[in-house]
């Protein structure tokens, strides 16, 4: 559920069923290691501790000492950095192994399912795992090498999953460790096609923390130089809070009722009601006008007007014997409180007024 004790959260739904409704910008998600995990993926830390103890176990001459020095700190791309080191073949093949082969749950069933519902649907990832791509099979797949199409794929309303850390179908276009992430970071083409993406959109963080610094410079700068324009915002969203940064708002849920995140999926369920009907459904040339939606309540236990009865007595006679028999409660009508109809009729009645009075 949404936090609705937090003011910034109230606010920052407000503001994105606006940017929704009023189609000012598109909407691209960010999905994060947080929405792999419903798949039965590990997350990052699980993955950290996974493969430190593999090393740990399996390479010689694999700097244990410091690799969980790093894992206490939760440095993770340099516990990843030491195994790479150590052995990178193995190191390869361990992340290919560990993020493939999973099952979908209800959950990320569930998910990837609203997911549908959005069209076009915009996505970038951090997630080199295949999930949503074999679930999501009508949007096209782009490589972190070709990111730039991404902005060419909004341009032309076609769904498309941007695979912004690699893939385990190609084992060295992954970023997990230090050295990967350096090299990243002076991509220029790279930064730049993802730079255009936080111009171009509104970007929903989902299953993501925003722990790259690289992430968080990409939006600060977008911010520095734009900001007179109105350059974004974007959202995050989190079940716990993260420092103030410009350029994005949060939007926190509680996570006491389910430890795994799945809370987080109402967003997309506010998205998508947000959206204009035009923007989601197209009708055909020859189908009349659909009409919106409306919203009743209906209470399957009411009582009708009239007489209500709660028990049947009969007499019995049998010679000079006579019985009484009484079948129910027992109270008579006088002894029932005065219960308010709440018929059927009476709600569709309801509903009509409220439609004279609308027009």
């Amino acid at each position: 559920m949404f936090n609705a004790d937090d003011p910034q959260t109230v606010a920052s739904l407000a503001r994105l069923c606006r940017l929704i409704s009023k189609r000012e910008k598109p909407i691209l998600f960010w999905i994060g290691a947080g929405a792999s995990r419903w798949a039965g993926c590990p997350s990052w830390e699980d993955l950290a501790k996974n493969i430190r103890r593999a090393f740990a176990k399996e390479v010689q001459g694999f700097d244990n000492a410091s690799a969980t020095s790093a894992l206490s700190s939760g440095d993770y791309p340099k516990v990843f950095q030491y195994c790479k080191t150590a052995d990178e073949e193995r190191y390869r093949l361990f992340l290919s192994e560990s993020l493939s082969g999973h099952t979908s749950s209800h959950i990320y069933t569930t998910f990837t399912e609203r997911l549908k519902k959005i069209n076009p649907l915009y996505i970038v990832t951090t997630n080199s795992d295949l999930c949503l791509e074999q679930n999501l099979s009508n949007s096209t797949v782009v490589e972190r090498s070709d990111l730039e199409r991404c902005v060419a794929y909004i341009q032309s309303s076609t769904s498309f999953i941007g695979k912004l850390h690699g893939s385990i179908s190609s084992s060295h276009s992954q970023i997990f460790a230090t050295s990967e992430y350096q090299k990243l970071c002076m991509d220029k083409e790279y930064l730049s096609a993802l730079e255009h993406l936080f111009e171009f959109c509104t970007v929903i963080f989902l299953g993501y923390g925003l722990q790259d610094s690289y992430v968080l410079e990409l939006i600060e700068r977008n911010v520095a130089d734009h900001e007179i324009f109105g350059n974004g915002p974007h959202f995050l969203i989190s079940s716990r809070g993260v420092p103030s940064k410009k350029g994005f708002r949060q939007i926190l849920y509680s996570n006491n009722r389910f430890s795994d995140h799945r809370a987080a999926m109402r967003i997309l369920d506010f998205v998508q009601q947000s959206r204009p009907e035009s923007a989601t459904t197209k009708s055909p040339a020859n189908s009349l006008p659909s009409k919106p939606d409306r919203s009743a309540f209906y209470i399957s236990n009411f009582m009708p007007p009239g007489t209500h009865q709660t028990s049947q007595t009969a007499e019995v006679k049998s010679f000079s014997i006579t019985a009484k028999v009484s079948v129910g409660v027992g109270f008579i009508n006088g002894e029932l409180p005065p219960v308010p109809s709440r018929a059927l009729h009476d709600l569709l009645g309801r509903v009509h007024a409220n439609e004279a009075l609308q027009r």
